[in-house]
């Protein structure tokens, strides 16, 4: 077996960095010379300038929620004002068109509703109570309360979610009956 001679490299080879070329041939940069010619130090970054952006939006972010929430809460509340208006109104336009039974007071916070009775003729069917009960979203254990009330029992009162109701009842009379908006 013959011996392969091995690589040697020339003597003036001297191995660099890949980027030894680039180093090498940048552009030089600019010296900042301070007073009698000597370098100036690097200025200084100024912290103040974003501690008081940063309090600026915060505070602005802080003011702009507030109002918005204020806004917003008396918006829910003309909202809600309004919805509880329009369901009465809406109610009695649906399950009492002729107005004969039902009647809106209270800048609109209040729906009076009247049945027939044995001797009583004037007012809402029991099919118009049930339709204004259920476009209400009365749950059935208030409407069960109704149902059951006995003349001996006087007026009567149950709530449920945004509304109240008090009525009394007589079979000669029928069912007198007040809806508030809370």
């Amino acid at each position: 077996m013959t011996e392969q001679p091995r690589f040697t490299p020339p003597s003036e080879y001297v191995p660099q960095h890949p980027q030894a070329y680039h180093f090498q041939h940048a552009p030089e940069q600019p010296q900042y010379l301070g007073f009698g010619g000597a370098p100036a130090p690097a200025p200084k970054k100024s912290r103040k300038v974003p501690i008081i952006v940063g309090a600026a939006v915060f505070g602005m972010l802080l003011v702009g929620g507030v109002a918005t929430a204020s806004v917003s809460l008396a918006g829910e509340e003309l909202l809600s004002v309004a919805t509880h208006r329009s369901s009465f109104e809406d109610v009695q336009a649906s399950c009492d068109p002729s107005r004969s039974g039902t009647s809106i007071a209270d800048n609109g916070k209040t729906l009076l509703v009247d049945t027939t009775g044995e001797e009583d003729y004037s007012g809402v069917s029991y099919d118009a109570q049930k339709c204004i009960l259920d476009a209400l979203k009365m749950p059935t254990a208030v409407q069960t309360h109704i149902g059951e009330t006995r003349a001996l029992d006087g007026r009567q009162q149950d709530s449920w979610e945004g509304f109240t109701a008090s009525w009394t009842y007589h079979p000669d009379d029928g069912c007198d009956m007040i809806i508030q908006t809370d």
